[in-house]
């Protein structure tokens, strides 16, 4: 008895079947509900139209492959069809749809992405002035030192300043109005042990020993944030800011400093990560444990289809099997 194929091309013979099986399927002239809609990206029903998808919405129509302007028509289709990955994902990933079309990776459960990490509780912070680097030895002159911190007033957005060490003389930095600094990172190992400290009064900020590379940075426990909003929780009371650095749904490197809250788990801010790669800890207090995790909500109702095509990165087409929301 010959083999039969397994290929739906050829093995189903039934078209509507096999289309059901392999193909696309064209829902026409969909109408937006007038905002507009990329292409590509995936679309929800809602009230007899379509809109661009939100985050574990569950009430996917399909994909839009061309650009739908606001209030307009065009197609939408579901089955075998690309979508727009918001975070990394393997072959055989279920996917459940993220916020502005894209779709990563369901969340069955909460996962861990920095577990229980100390506060690096850097002693005084500049509120206001300048910072200086300082090494104990002379040989220190080719090294550089990249400071992560806030400027006094703007306490949510993310500067950071490289300066070199010129060994046992001071370096100042550019900014004289730092407000916190979260982070410090050295570009290779010192012979000496390298003083950070604020300006006006050398009052120490932090010391790093010869041989680190850096203070109050973190690197994430596990990246995949899965497209959503990490949350965030702390061992004690205290509302001290925390850095969080990855990837947002797009690809694009992004940072987003927000305050603690006691022991609340809580949002950290109000932006997907697509993966998760360092927290900068430097204004937490050293008998402080934080704790980040992903969203809190799992995607078991919201499943939409299953990844074919494996991605690193986020921001990129993948393959996938996309049903609609009625099946």
């Amino acid at each position: 008895m010959a083999v039969k194929s397994k290929n739906p091309k050829t093995a189903i013979k039934n078209p509507d079947l096999r289309q059901y099986v392999f193909g696309q399927f064209h829902v026409p002239q969909m109408t937006d509900s007038g905002a507009g809609i990329a292409a590509g990206r995936i679309c929800e029903y809602t009230s007899g139209s379509i809109k661009l998808g939100t985050e574990q919405n569950v009430l996917v129509e399909g994909i839009t492959r061309t650009a739908i302007g606001a209030a307009a028509k065009g197609d939408v289709e579901f089955g075998f069809v690309p979508c727009m990955a918001g975070s990394p994902l393997a072959v055989g990933d279920r996917i459940a749809p993220r916020a502005s079309g894209y779709v990563g990776k369901a969340q069955v459960a909460q996962d861990s992405l920095l577990d229980a990490e100390a506060g690096a509780s850097f002693a005084v912070q500049p509120s206001n002035d300048g910072v200086e680097i300082v090494s104990s030895s002379a040989a220190d002159v080719t090294q550089t030192v990249t400071l992560y911190g806030t400027l006094n007033g703007a306490a949510t957005v993310l500067v950071t300043e490289t300066l070199t060490l010129t060994g046992v003389t001071q370096v100042v930095s550019a900014h004289l109005d730092w407000g916190v600094i979260m982070g410090i990172r050295l570009s290779a190992a010192t012979v000496g042990n390298v003083t950070v400290r604020e300006a006006s009064g050398n009052v120490t900020i932090k010391a790093i020993t010869a041989g680190d590379l850096t203070a109050g940075i973190s690197p994430a426990a596990t990246s995949n944030a899965y497209g959503l909003i990490p949350r965030h929780d702390q061992s004690d009371a205290g509302t001290a800011a925390v850095c969080v650095v990855g990837t947002g749904l797009d690809g694009a490197v992004i940072n987003i400093i927000d305050t603690m809250n006691g022991t609340t788990e809580e949002d950290h801010g109000t932006t997907p990560f697509a993966t998760v790669t360092e927290f900068y800890t430097g204004a937490v207090d050293s008998g402080v444990n934080i704790n980040f995790l992903t969203n809190e909500a799992s995607d078991a109702s919201s499943y939409c289809g299953v990844a074919l095509q494996a991605t690193s990165v986020s921001g990129v087409p993948v393959d996938c099997w996309l049903k609609p929301y009625w099946m």
